[in-house]
């Protein structure tokens, strides 16, 4: 989804506070309510690494996309137009996960 134009483009220019990061971030809400960060940058599919499985939704009345996050076999073959969860790539994500544990 490009948000730039839309009611969402206060989303765009926004970065990672992680001072090893600062990558360029949306904000979105999960179909659960809960508060995702995604990169801005679409990913395309690739089996096996981390991929674009997350669709951003403009739904009427949300202030911010709503990440629709897609099964494998959903995701294959759209090049470009899905995002990566911003956990899966952040270098300091360990820092932002609540209780702080590491995987």
């Amino acid at each position: 989804m490009d948000l730039s134009g839309s009611r969402f483009e206060t989303q765009v220019g926004q970065h990672c506070r992680s001072p090893k990061c600062d990558a360029a971030v949306i904000w979105c809400t999960t179909e659960g309510r809960k508060d995702m960060l995604v990169d801005a940058t679409p990913t395309p599919y690739r089996p096996g690494e981390d991929y674009g499985n997350v669709q951003l939704v403009d739904i009427p009345g949300n202030l911010r996309p709503v990440a629709r996050v897609l099964k494998p076999a959903q995701a294959f073959g759209r090049q470009g137009t899905l995002h990566v969860s911003h956990f899966a790539t952040c270098p300091d994500a360990k820092r932002f996960r609540k209780g702080g544990y590491e995987r």
